[in-house]
């Protein structure tokens, strides 16, 4: 399930936003995990997470660095998983329920 934002206390977390401003509004994740795309790969998007629905493709082109951040808001609410490209938020998911 992709959402096309998340709230952190009272400050609310869109896509398009940088790496910055979530450490900002959220502070430090509870996990993380980050790559380097090769150099000269493409990558296609066919997902528009922001509008949830399939669109035309389109592709681009490396280098990208890829990071994952994972918010683990406690027993009553649901780990939230932020992924992003070249520093930008791209897709939020909803994961499993939260640990105490």
């Amino acid at each position: 399930m992709a959402d096309s934002a998340m709230r952190c206390q009272s400050r609310l977390v869109y896509l398009g936003d940088t790496q910055p401003e979530v450490l900002e509004k959220c502070g430090e994740p509870d996990w993380m995990s980050g790559w380097d795309e090769a150099p000269n790969s493409t990558v296609s998007r066919f997902y528009d997470y922001e509008r949830d629905r399939y669109k035309a493709p389109e592709s681009t082109r490396g280098p990208m660095r890829m990071d994952v951040w994972a918010y683990d808001f406690g027993s009553n609410r649901f780990v939230r998983y932020l992924h992003f490209e070249n520093g930008e938020l791209i897709r939020i998911e909803t994961g499993e329920k939260g640990s105490d």
